[in-house]
């Protein structure tokens, strides 16, 4: 008995395919040998470094937007922030990337955005924090997460509700990468152009030390 023929991979729609197109304008390399990569599932660099972009499953756009894509309060200041370079940030990637480590602060402020349009249509999102918290850390178990979507109509789920972001704190997770959810919202078949705006703060006056600040990830769901 014949085998049945396999499924066809899922190909991009036009709109897809024009996103696509206008998110690898960015790219750090020829466009022709980004789109070779994106076809075979790998991660592209996109803005000097700064984000990094993949389709899942060929129809779904995944972002990361990498410490060096963020705004850190005092991160040029050696006394407060140490920059190093790691190649296990996240689960979901293998790749060399730049990350901030805290040394000692009051006045913790980590914001970015991603433009609204790249985002996949019809598809729910969820943002992550890819951040990790060393032995010796203080004050980092009191951050809040905020979020602000350009679509008037669209909503956000904190988690959890209260938008504090929620560390593993086991003993045997110090020192390790976390995936820490954040929020999930809903991009629908809209036209709307803009930015996601995020934020991960907390300016009280207690110092703040030991957080690993590797990016923030846009996940399709």
């Amino acid at each position: 008995m014949a085998s049945a023929a396999a499924s066809p991979a899922p190909s991009p729609s036009s709109c897809q395919r024009w996103e696509v197109d206008s998110i690898v304008e960015g790219a750090d390399r020829p466009k022709d040998l980004v789109k070779k990569d994106l076809e075979k599932g790998l991660i592209v660099m996109l803005h000097k470094k700064t984000q990094i972009f993949k389709l899942i499953n060929l129809t779904k756009n995944y972002f990361m937007v990498l410490q060096e894509g963020l705004t850190i309060a005092w991160i040029e200041d050696p006394l407060y922030w140490h920059r190093t370079t790691v190649s296990d940030l996240s689960r979901d990637l293998s790749v060399e990337v730049q990350v901030a480590e805290l040394r000692n602060i009051r006045w913790l402020d980590i914001s970015g955005k991603l433009r609204w349009e790249t985002l996949s249509r019809n598809t729910k999102y969820e943002i992550q924090l890819h951040a990790k918290l060393l032995k010796d850390n203080t004050g980092c178990n009191d951050l809040k997460f905020e979020v602000a979507l350009p679509v008037p109509d669209a909503k956000v789920k904190l988690i959890p509700l209260d938008g504090k972001v929620q560390f593993n704190t086991d003993e045997e997770k110090e020192g390790k990468w976390q995936d820490i959810s954040l929020c999930e919202f809903e991009r629908k078949d809209d036209t709307e152009e803009g930015e996601v705006k995020f934020c991960v703060h907390n300016h009280s006056d207690i110092w703040k030390r030991g957080l690993v600040v590797g990016g923030f990830s846009f996940k399709p769901m």
